[in-house]
C-alpha cells in the first residue's frame, strides 16, 4: 500500500535544501478526492495506521526516534486486512493509492517524540528545515501516489508532492478525522475531509512504510 519514502524523509531530517516549485494546494471540502493524472480519483476504501510505538528510524545519516499514522487511500477495498496478511510494503494489481504519512521525529539522544496529536501538519519536501513544535521534534508529513495499471503492478509514473497541509481534527481507538489538501503539478491534486478507521497491525512502526524496497512485492 504505501511506497518508499524514505528519500524524501532522508532529505527533512538531514536538512537537505533543494529548491522545488509548488502550486496552490485545492481547498479541503468535500470528502477526500481529487484527480491523479488528469483522471478522477474517488478512493473505494480509506485506512489509517495509528504508529504510536516509538521505534528509531535512520534518515540518511541520521537517527531520530519517531512515531507517526500512515494513511491509505484507495481505489481497492479491504485495505486492513491486505495489510495485516501481506504487509505494509506490498502493492496492490490495477489499483491508485494516495499514501500520506504523518510525522514526529526527535533526534535528541534519549529523546521521545511522543504520539502524533491533533493539529496541522505541513508537507516536507526536502527544502530548508522540516517545522518543529517547540519541543525538540520535527513534525511533518510526506504524501506519494502509486498507481498500478496491470496485474503486475507495473506502476505509472506518478509526480511528487509540492505543498499542502494535512489537518487531524481527532484521534482515538477507532477512526481517526481530519482534512488534507496536497498538490503535486497540474495533472494531480488531492482534497478533502476524512473519517477513516483505524487498523492495528503490532508488528508495524513507522519505520516500516518508510524504508519499504523500492520494487514492493505485487499481489
Amino acid at each position: 500500500m504505501l511506497r518508499p519514502l524514505a528519500l524524501a524523509i532522508a532529505a527533512a531530517v538531514s536538512l537537505a535544501a533543494c529548491g522545488n516549485s509548488s502550486s496552490p494546494a485545492p481547498s479541503p471540502t468535500g470528502p477526500f478526492a481529487g484527480t491523479i493524472l488528469g483522471q478522477p480519483f474517488t478512493p473505494a476504501e480509506a485506512t489509517a495506521l495509528v504508529l504510536s510505538q516509538e521505534a528509531t528510524c535512520t534518515y540518511g545519516d541520521i537517527a531520530a526516534t519517531s512515531t507517526g499514522i500512515a494513511f491509505g487511500f484507495s481505489t481497492s477495498t479491504g485495505l486492513c486486512d491486505f495489510i495485516t496478511t501481506n504487509g505494509a510494503c506490498t502493492n496492490r494489481a490495477n489499483a491508485t493509492t494516495v499514501s500520506i504519512v504523518v510525522i514526529r521525529a526527535n533526534v535528541s539522544t534519549g529523546g521521545h517524540p511522543g504520539a502524533v496529536q491533533p493539529g496541522t501538519y505541513a508537507l516536507f519536501t526536502g527544502a530548508g528545515l522540516p517545522p518543529t513544535d517547540g519541543q525538540g521534534n520535527y513534525i511533518f508529513f510526506v504524501a506519494d501516489i502509486t498507481k498500478t495499471i496491470d496485474a503486475s503492478c507495473t506502476e505509472a509514473t506518478t509526480p511528487s508532492a509540492v505543498s499542502g497541509t494535512v489537518r487531524i481534527d481527532t484521534i482515538d481507538g477507532e477512526r481517526v478525522t481530519g482534512s488534507a489538501s496536497i498538490s503535486f503539478d497540474g495533472t494531480t491534486h488531492v482534497a478533502g475531509k476524512f473519517d477513516v478507521p483505524t487498523c492495528s497491525v503490532p508488528s508495524l512502526n513507522v519505520c516500516t512504510p518508510l524504508t519499504c524496497p523500492s520494487v514492493p512485492a505485487c499481489i
